[in-house]
C-alpha cells in the first residue's frame, strides 16, 4: 500500500523507492516488480517515484525499427510498464519536455500516475500540464 496524503505509520517510517533515466529501457522489469512488491508487503508506507527521463529525445537513440512510429510505440510500451507497479508520481525529465509531434503528449497522458513539475512552462497543445502539487 502506498503512502497517501501524508499518512505515516505509527513509527513514522516512510520508504521511498525510485528510479530515473530509463530512456526506453526498463531492464530487469520482472525483478523490479518483485522488489517493489516485497518492500510493500513488509512496510506500511511506501512511495514509488520516478525521477523522469523515461523517453528518449535524440532520434539516433530511437528504436531502429520504425523511426517516429517506433518512438511512439516504445513510449506507449514504457507507459504500460510504468503503470503496472503503481507509481505514486513522476517528474518530467528533460527528455519528456522534448516534443515529438503529438506522440509525446499521447504517451505522457497514458500515465496512471501524476506528473509533477516546478519552474517550467509547458505549451498547452504540446504536453499535458503537470500538476505542481499533489496531496
Amino acid at each position: 500500500m502506498s503512502c497517501k496524503a501524508g499518512i505515516r505509520s505509527a513509527d513514522g517510517r516512510l520508504v521511498i523507492l525510485h528510479n530515473n533515466d530509463l530512456h526506453f529501457s526498463f531492464h530487469h522489469f520482472a525483478r523490479f516488480l518483485d522488489v517493489v512488491e516485497d518492500v510493500r508487503r513488509g512496510e506500511a508506507d511506501v512511495l514509488l517515484l520516478s525521477g523522469g527521463d523515461i523517453l528518449v529525445r535524440h532520434e539516433q537513440s530511437w528504436p531502429p525499427d520504425g523511426g517516429f512510429a517506433g518512438y511512439r510505440r516504445r513510449g506507449l510500451e514504457m507507459m504500460a510498464l510504468m503503470n503496472e507497479p503503481g507509481y505514486d508520481a513522476a517528474v518530467l525529465g528533460n527528455h519528456e519536455l522534448f516534443v515529438h509531434g503529438t506522440a509525446s503528449r499521447e504517451i505522457l497522458e497514458r500515465a496512471a500516475f501524476p506528473w509533477l513539475a516546478a519552474n517550467i512552462e509547458v505549451g498547452a497543445a504540446a504536453l499535458p500540464r503537470p500538476r505542481p502539487y499533489v496531496s
